[in-house]
């Protein structure tokens, strides 16, 4: 027996297609602050995905805008964080070589050491 395409109208009256997006999971911020960027950056591209279809069918996209809020915030502060680390780590190397170029000269000749070596032995 051979297969047939039944027509749409066949198969009764048809409902319209809702695009369903799942409600988004609320992270908390300790959970937020212990992710790896890939991690949060993935669920903000997710997010932002998930709320632009609702924009499409006109649905409420609150909860999902709070969300990349939150997700947003937490790479804000750890891209700042970076930023002043990298000062930081800048700032202590200066004081290094500020403070190394201020050593008297040492004398790297230890031919009297290695003298004195020999006559112990």
């Amino acid at each position: 027996m051979q297969k047939t395409n039944k027509s749409a109208s066949s198969l009764g009256p048809q409902r319209p297609r809702r695009n369903v997006v799942p409600v988004p999971v609320v992270v908390s911020m300790d959970t937020m602050a212990a992710m790896p960027d890939e991690e949060l950056i993935n669920n903000l591209r997710s997010l932002e995905d998930d709320r632009q279809r609702l924009f499409a069918t006109d649905q409420d996209a609150t909860p999902w805008e709070v969300e990349l809020a939150y997700i947003r915030r937490e790479l804000q502060i750890r891209r700042e964080r970076r930023v002043a680390h990298e000062r930081y780590s800048k700032f202590l190397e200066r004081e290094y070589v500020e403070s190394e170029s201020n050593l008297p000269v040492a004398d790297l000749d230890n031919s009297y050491f290695l003298r004195l070596v020999g006559e112990m032995s």
